[in-house]
Parts: structure tokens; sequence; C-alpha cells
């Protein structure tokens, strides 16, 4: 006997997924040929429908969708079904997991009685008194409720050859003249092609045999335990996990042993062929409350949004690109202060995006396969890497990020995970991927096994003293955190044309603002300011600031392409929250009563006599309790502190000391050391450094 099993999906939601999933089970689980499915496609068959459908190795049909009840589309498949040669054909519902071919037809139109949600009798006598139809004979569903006979659930019908040119043609009139009488049909709008097909087998008198339940098995409602079975065909609707896998029903064993083995059978399969656009309009149709996943959702959102609105700030992006937004929950914070333009190849997260935010400029769109071009400043692609399920996909997807040469957060996984879940793979190191497309990248946070990464755009219009790539990866293993150190690099670029090119800097500015904790409005004295991003970073978290140098040089409305870091600046003419004195720190008021007294590699420049009086000058200024923070450049690979000021010699190393003898100075002026870390060597640096925390005690 030759049979046909025949389909029609609509191109987008879970419409792809449950295709691959019922031509997996026919093909997995029956001894079905390819030749004898049959796909239609109710709308246009477009190039990623195509991509999507490609593992099947079925090649769809294009059909029209119908006018105006997408419940009918079912219909649309008969005209073109009616040129095969075929002994039976079964139409099947894609929402359906075929383990078993049903029984043969025995010359009679097969389906399975519909035992929920079936219209009221009376519905029927006025419907087919309308149509001057005599009313058939009444059964009853396992609920006790009367229906008539023939009214059966869409999921399967089998037509044997014989009946199927009268049923197609009678199918077709019933169901157009349904439509045309709405007072009628009210409120069963969706059941239409259900009712015309009963019609349509009373009217032209076709043999009708009911199908048995095992063959049509429902898996969304509670059924009763007589129920159970081995069930052929599974009938699933959406009652799908998050992962999209069949849900269990409760207190029907046999039913759900066939869940398990067919979950596990399916999500191999389904890893080795995973289909990511299938999978994410099909997640997020049925489970928008899921949306993006756990990482888009709770303490794990709320933190992503905070890192993600600080890199903003200091970046002073206006506008960003989301490449794979997702539901868009992520980026809602930001949506009052930045141009979105959001990128995803699931159309069904459009919707979900635009609820999350509707100024949003949504394009849907496969970076896996070309680039997007655009006038963001700023370029977000979050998990989206995670789920390449090849590294065609993956280094494709990479190539077209990084086209542009924006800003951009990224995250990935860095090695592969404790875990990789159903839809997660790992290629190779993020951080590898992103050097060879010449970007740096800088870990900002780790969760849930994935590295989030910063990765700053080409400076263009690089400062001749501006930090140099090499120089700021060798600097990111030795920073706590190094959010800071981007922080600092982007503030000192917009005010004062450059991030010295010099390691400990990195280093000694955000361990500075670390060790200031969340405090705010101190009075911080910034002695030996220099030229640096620091006064700036300080005044950004609500301090106020005097800074003091001596230097004979005054950078204040000169050109910036001549500065280094040596100088006098006038830092209140780029923020009012700062004073500024082009005199020795030793000469500032000893009236001053400052919370801090801040001093970046400038101590160990002193004279051992001046390094003494500064040490007195900041007892005497600080208040009790108040904090004195000092970085201090060493020889490396001993305890000697540097003896030199900007390449000559200070005074003679015997009497230069080293840091024991600053220790001892430290506590001698009255403060109690609270911290002492000394790196003895840095990469890439003449130096070694010493960070130093003290307390003001007498």
């Amino acid at each position: 006997m030759k049979r046909l099993y025949s389909m029609v999906i609509q191109p987008g939601a879970e419409y792809i997924l449950q295709a691959q999933r019922l031509i997996w089970s026919l093909r997995t689980y029956t001894k079905v040929s390819q030749e004898q499915i049959i796909l239609h496609i109710a709308g246009a068959l477009d190039k990623t429908v195509l991509m999507n459908l490609e593992e099947l190795d079925i090649t769809p049909i294009e059909v029209t969708p119908y006018a105006n009840n997408p419940w009918c589309n079912k219909l649309q498949q008969l005209n073109k079904l009616s040129d095969r040669s075929f002994d039976e054909i079964v139409l099947l519902d894609c929402d359906m997991i075929v383990r078993k071919e049903p029984t043969a037809s025995h010359n009679a139109i097969r389906a399975k009685q519909e035992d929920l949600n079936c219209p009221p009798i009376n519905f029927f006598k006025d419907l087919f008194f309308e149509a001057g139809l005599k009313m058939p004979p009444l059964c009853s569903t396992f609920q006790g409720e009367k229906i008539v006979r023939g009214y059966s659930n869409r999921g399967v019908y089998i037509i044997p050859a014989p009946y199927f040119a009268t049923l197609s043609r009678a199918w077709q009139y019933w169901t157009k003249w349904c439509i045309n009488r709405k007072h009628l049909i009210s409120n069963y709008w969706n059941l239409i092609d259900q009712v015309s097909f009963a019609m349509s087998i009373h009217s032209e008198k076709l043999d009708f045999k009911e199908l048995e339940a095992s063959f049509n098995f429902p898996t969304h409602v509670k059924m009763p335990n007589y129920f159970d079975c081995d069930p052929a065909i599974l009938h699933y609707h959406r009652a799908l996990d998050f992962n999209q896998n069949l849900l269990p029903v409760r207190d029907l064993p046999c039913v759900n042993a066939a869940i398990s083995q067919i979950n596990r059978a399916w999500s191999i399969y389904f890893r080795r062929h995973f289909d990511n656009i299938s999978f994410w309009n099909s997640r997020y149709s049925i489970h928008p409350e899921f949306g993006s996943g756990e990482t888009s959702r709770g303490d794990l959102l709320d933190l992503k949004q905070r890192l993600l609105e600080r890199i903003v700030e200091f970046t002073s992006a206006i506008s960003v690109v989301d490449i794979g937004g997702g539901d868009g929950k992520v980026m809602a914070g930001l949506q009052q202060r930045l141009t979105i333009v959001a990128l995803d190849a699931s159309l069904a997260s459009k919707a979900l995006y635009l609820k999350n935010i509707p100024n949003a400029q949504w394009f849907l769109h496969n970076i896996c396969l070309t680039p997007f071009k655009h006038d963001c400043n700023l370029t977000i692609c979050l998990e989206l890497l995670t789920h390449c399920s090849t590294n065609e996909d993956y280094q494709n997807a990479l190539d077209n990020i990084c086209f542009s040469a924006n800003d951009l957060i990224i995250s990935g996984f860095e090695a592969l995970p404790i875990f990789c879940g159903q839809t997660s793979y790992f290629h190779e190191p993020l951080s590898e991927s992103l050097r060879k497309r010449g970007r740096i990248p800088i870990p900002i946070f780790f969760y849930n096994g994935i590295t989030l990464f910063f990765s700053p755009r080409n400076n263009q219009k690089q400062h001749i003293r501006d930090i140099r790539p090499g120089t700021l990866e060798a600097a990111i293993p030795l920073v706590n955190n190094p959010l800071l150190l981007i922080e600092a690099i982007n503030v000192s670029r917009q005010n004062v044309g450059f991030f010295p090119d010099h390691l400990p800097r990195c280093v000694e500015y955000p361990w500075i603002i670390d060790s200031l904790g969340e405090h705010q409005c101190q009075l911080i004295i910034d002695a030996g300011a220099g030229i640096s991003s620091l006064p700036l970073l300080l005044a950004k978290r609500g301090h106020k600031v005097i800074t003091v140098d001596p230097h004979e040089t005054n950078r204040t409305n000169t050109p910036i392409n001549t500065w280094n870091e040596w100088g006098f600046l006038d830092y209140h003419t780029l923020n009012s929250q700062i004073t500024s004195f082009n005199i020795p720190y030793e000469d500032l008021d000893d009236e001053l009563t400052v919370d801090v007294v801040v001093s970046v590699s400038v101590i160990e420049h002193l004279t051992c006599k001046t390094r003494q009086n500064f040490l007195k000058k900041a007892n005497r200024q600080l208040k009790k309790g108040g904090t004195l923070l000092l970085t201090v450049d060493t020889v490396p690979f001993s305890l000697l502190l540097y003896n030199f000021n900007e390449g000559k010699l200070v005074e003679d190393s015997d009497i230069h000391g080293d840091l024991p003898m600053l220790m001892r100075e430290i506590k001698d002026n009255g403060f109690a050391l609270e911290l002492m870390q000394h790196s003895n060597w840095l990469p890439q640096s003449r130096v070694g450094i010493a960070r130093i925390r003290a307390r003001k005690i007498s």
C-alpha cells in the first residue's frame, strides 16, 4: 500500500521546530521514507525558511495561506495533493510525534473523535438545519458530553484514495459556506475546518470510522487514568518545557515512559542538528515568560543592566546596536538614554523586544550570514555566540560582529563549561577569537560559565603618549577590577587626550578608586597629580578634590597633543569639583582638614628629607582616622625605592632608602599601616610597585 504523509505549516513562530520534530519522528520510529513525506508552507518560501528546513532533506511546497482564517490552512494542501498517486493519505498537524504508523483505513475515512472543548449540540443543530443537512447521529465524549459523529480532532485524518477527491471538494465548499455565516459560527471561528469536515462526511455520505485514541493522544490536558497506553502518535500542542522538550502528563506512566524516551532521542538529534532560529522562534512564542533565559532574569539581569549602564556612561555612547537582543529585557533599563537598534534572527522575538523597548528600531537579521551596517557607537552581543552550533557559524558571527570598529560588549565561553546545555556549544576561547580579529578582550564579569568582555574601539586618532594595546593586555591580569581600568582609560582620553603608556598606571588608578570604596563627598588631596584621569575619576564619584603639583610646565590652555603625564594642569577647567595648586605639596596650607591624601608614584621620586616632610604634612592635614593612599615605584626584584625623577638621579641610593625604611617613616609620623602589597616586577615596565594604605591615629 502506498501511503503519503502530508502537513501544512506557517513560516514563523514555533511551526518550523514542530515540522522538524514531526519529520524526525517519522524517519526515526517508522519505515516511512523521505519520498512519502510532503511538507507545505502556507506563506513565502524565503531563504531563512529554506535554511531552517535543509537538515530535513525535504523540499517544501509553497501554498497560499487561507484568506482571513489561518485555522483553515490545512485545506490549502488538498488541491496540491490531488495530482499525486497514493492508496491513502494521512493529513497531520505539525505538533505531533509519530511513533507507530496508523492502522490501515479499510476503505473508510478515519479520524479521532474530538473530545475536548466541543461546541454544544444546539450549535450543530442550527448549522445543519441552515445547510439543509440531516442531523447526524450523536456520540459521547469521555467527559460525557454529546457530540456529532464525525466531528473530529484535526491532528490526524486518514483518507483513502477513492474518497479523496469527493472529500476535498466538499470540505472546501462547506468551509467557505461556514465562513460566510459568521452569525452561526459565532465564537467557534477557530473550529471551522473541523466543523466543515463533519459536514462533508455527512453531506457526501462518506464511510467514516473512528480512530483509536492512541493514534492521536493529547498530552496538553489531564486525561483519565484508564486512557493510559503506549501511544502511537502524540499530539502535544504547546505542552513543552522551556528547552522545547515534551512535558509529562500527570498520572499516566505508560504515556510518560514514551515521552521520556522521545525526549532523550530528540535531544541527541537536535543537539547534533541544532537550529538556532527555529528553537528561539518556538521558545519566544510558547514561553515568552522565560524569554531569553535565566541570564536575563532576576539578579543576573540587574547585574548586567548595571554593568551596561556604567559602560554607556563612561564611553559616552548615545546609540547602540543590540545583536541577538532576544526579548530586550537586558537593554530595557537603558532605553531612556540611548538610541537602540536591535537585530535578531528570530522573528518571534520582535514583539517581546518592542514591548520592553517600544522606541527601538528592530530588524530581522542573521549575524552569522552578513554584517549589519549602522551608525551606532556601541555594539552589544550577549550570549549569542554560545548558541552557534557549528564553528563556521561561530567564526562568521564574530567576523560580522567585529566588522564595526565600535566599542564592543560581548559574552561567550572562555573555556569548555562544566555543563554544556542542550543549546550551548564551545568552539574556542572567546578572548582568542577576539585577538585574531585585532580586538583587545578585557574580561569584566563571569556568570553561568560565560565571560563578559569589553573590547575598546581602536583609537584611530591616537596620542603619541597613549597606551598601546600590548600594555593594556599585559595589565589586565594584574587588575582586580578591569572595568575601573576601562573607565580610567576612557575618562583620560576624553579629557587629557591620552592614557599613559605605562603599565603601573593601569594598576594604580583602579586600586586607588577601589580602596576608597563607596564613600562619597570626601575631601581628597591628590599630591603630585601631574596629568592623569585620577582627579577626574574621584570628582565623578562625588568627591571634592584638591590637586597639588609643583611642576614648572603649565599644561593649562596648551595643545593636548604636546602633553605627557608630567606637568601642572588646572583641573578646575575640566571639573568644578576640583581645585588645583601649582606648588609643592609641602607648601600647601596646614589649616586644611581632609579625609584622604592620595599620591601616585610620587613619594619615591622625592629626596629622603622631602619625603619625610611630605608625611608630616599629610598627618597635619588629615583628620583623625583619615586615610593615606600611596603607590610607590621600586627597583625590580628588590625593596629599594626607585631613585630617578624624569630620568635624573634623585640622590645616593644609601640615603634614598627602601620599603622597610618607608614603612618606619609612615609609622613614625602617626599612621597605622593597614595594607602593603608589593609586586617586585611588572611586565613591560622598568619598576616594581608597592601599594600602601595607612590610617592616621595620632
